[in-house]
Formats: C-alpha cells, structure tokens, sequence
C-alpha cells in the first residue's frame, strides 16, 4: 500500500504538460511525461489498493488522503483518455472516505476536500462529501491548521457551495 502512494506521488510529480520543461534522467531538457502504458500498471495497483483498502490497518486514512491528492493532481495533469480512470479511481476513493469519515483527522478531511473541489466532476455526490467531510471537520476544530481553514474554504467556494466550517 505504501509503494502504490508513494510511487503516485513520484508519478504526479513528474507528469507534466510536454510544453513545460524540465531535466530528464540522461541530462536532457524537455518533457518528463509518461506514455500511457505506463501509467496504466500503475492505476491498476492503484484500483488494487483501493479494492484492499479496508486491510490496510490504521494506515488507510493516509493512504486514502495520498490517494486522493494524487488522482486529483493527476486528473487536471493527465491526457484526455486518462482522465476516465483517474475519474472512476476517485470516485471509489470518495465511497472510502465517506465510510471512513470518523477517523480522518482535521488535515487529512481538508485535504479530501480539496481533492473533491479540483477534481469537479459535477455530481450530487461531490457537493454531498464536501458537506459531509465539514461536518466531521468540525468535532476537530481543536486541530485546525490556518492551510486546513485555507483548504476547506477553497474548495467549498470553488463548488459554489457553503458550510460553517
């Protein structure tokens, strides 16, 4: 579980638009984007991961929350024929999260909402989530980061929705 979040960070990292440069392993300048059937591996052990999520044994917040981040880096990174998987991808992590609400922290409930709101896919389910994931944001208002007040009301402006967090 942790290699699969790990390596999707990494992965999102380096996929970017070919018009944005960078330095490639052999010392050149361009892009660093990966083709397609590389990717695709990797958004299979993702589905993985998140089919096993419920064994992950008190690392599932976390790993949930990574997930998260990185499908929703990923989806505004990736080509248009990705975008469809990174989309069904996260819609399993938001059945997660929504079943595991009461044991996210403040941190990892404002960082969902942020991948709820840059994802946007436009649904019922969305705006839903994002009420609920403020309404267990709430009973951690003791954690609250100034960037968790930050995130959340990002992402509740940014879905045109509103909540008293």
């Amino acid at each position: 579980v942790a290699d699969v979040d790990a390596t999707l960070n990494a992965l999102v990292k380096s996929i970017r638009p070919s018009s944005s440069p960078g330095v490639q392993e052999d010392g050149q300048t361009g892009s660093a984007e990966l083709e397609e059937n590389e990717l695709q591996p990797l958004l299979s052990s993702v589905e993985d991961t998140l089919n096993n999520c419920d064994s992950a044994e008190g690392d599932a917040e976390r790993v949930i929350n990574n997930l998260a981040w990185a499908l929703a880096s990923l989806h505004g990174e990736s080509r248009q024929e990705l975008k469809a998987r990174v989309r069904s991808l996260f819609q399993k992590v938001q059945e997660i999260s929504h079943r595991m609400l009461e044991t996210h922290t403040a941190n990892h409930l404002s960082r969902l909402g942020w991948a709820v709101a840059r994802m946007n896919l436009g649904g019922p389910g969305e705006a839903q989530l994002l009420q609920d994931l403020g309404d267990a944001a709430l009973k951690h208002k003791a954690q609250w980061s100034a960037q968790d007040v930050s995130l959340f009301t990002w992402s509740f402006a940014t879905l045109q929705t509103w909540h008293p967090v």
